[in-house]
């Protein structure tokens, strides 16, 4: 066998773990901010709405 095929087949075989972690870590951190941003929209809806001010009611 070429020795060259041996170190690329070991290189390619080495590099999978690593290359799939990092894609299912970006997946993840990817469905945490989107997360975080709605939860961050759901609780600063409140802040944005105006004050109401009632009268006071006759006794």
């Amino acid at each position: 066998m070429n020795k060259s095929l041996i170190t690329t087949e070991c290189l390619l075989s080495l590099a999978t773990a690593p290359m799939l972690l990092g894609l299912l870590s970006t997946q993840v951190v990817c469905s945490w901010l989107k997360e975080a941003g709605i939860d961050s929209e759901e609780l600063f809806r409140g802040e944005r709405l105006p004050t109401l001010h009632f009268p006071d009611s006759p006794s």
